[in-house]
């Protein structure tokens, strides 16, 4: 027969905490992720034939954009102005302020090459995409002004003779690069002046001006470069072979009285 145990109540069995399910393991204090949290990630290798050329050529780039920026701001800071008036057409400016131009481009150069730099090398996938948005908008805007030149070649055209152009013959002696640059076109291109005026277009330079007011040494001159060359005695054209041309040209009657001394005009 069974005894009956007093003094002893049944007690009910302890219930564990519930655990939570489907949450992945935080040991990053630990330094240990779990594996079940990174299963949904993906990880691309990049290949080092692709990455180690970029930053070397990135590298490269920043290293000349770097050292034309600083040579473009020297010159920038010690180079006084030229002493043209201001205002003239921005194709004339940068031909007499090169180093505006070049500390221009030389910055967008840097920047682009170095989101290009730091994307390759950190493998940052925000920069590279920065650094091909960058390249496609540069390649962008090179096609659309190349495009536009070879597709209205007669605009170009009528731009550069009504405004590019006559503004250079205007500014002539303001820089040594513009001026250097005007004697090249007209050696280049067998001409004098670029409208279908000729060389009077010089009348509009404020030293070569055939005007009474004028004081200056050179009135009624034209540039050397204007002058025909001895071919056939292989010596260069004579110094003062472009003086009172313009003044020459005011009296001449016939086409070839006012050509005897000067290259023909290209029109």
């Amino acid at each position: 027969m069974a005894k009956a145990v007093t003094g002893i109540s049944a007690q009910p069995a302890a219930k564990k905490p519930p655990q939570p399910r489907d949450v992945p393991r935080d040991d990053s204090s630990s330094g240990f992720v779990d594996a079940e949290a990174l299963s949904t990630t993906t990880v691309e290798d990049v290949s080092n034939y692709v990455r180690l050329p970029l930053i070397f050529v990135n590298m490269l780039v920043l290293l000349f954009c770097l050292l034309g920026f600083l040579s473009s701001l020297y010159t920038l800071l010690t180079r006084s102005a030229p002493p043209g008036a201001p205002g003239r057409n921005i194709v004339v400016v940068l031909f007499q302020r090169p180093e505006k131009a070049a500390l221009f481009l030389s910055s967008v150069a840097f920047v682009t090459a170095s989101f290009g730099f730091l994307g390759a090398l950190r493998e940052n996938v925000t920069f590279l995409s920065v650094y091909v948005r960058l390249l496609s908008v540069l390649a962008l805007l090179l096609l659309l002004s190349s495009g536009l030149v070879f597709l209205l070649p007669s605009a170009a055209r009528r731009y550069v003779e009504r405004s590019v152009s006559r503004d250079m013959i205007a500014a002539y002696r303001d820089s040594a690069e513009l001026q250097g640059f005007v004697d090249w076109m007209q050696l280049r291109y067998h001409c004098c002046g670029v409208s279908s005026e000729g060389f009077r277009d010089w009348n509009q330079n404020p030293y070569f001006a055939c005007d009474p007011g004028n004081l200056s040494r050179e009135r009624c001159h034209v540039p050397v470069s204007c002058c025909r060359s001895n071919e056939s005695a292989g010596r260069p054209p004579a110094f003062d072979c472009a003086h009172n041309v313009l003044q020459v040209g005011q009296r001449a009657s016939t086409q070839p009285e006012r050509e005897m001394l000067l290259r023909l005009p290209h029109t």
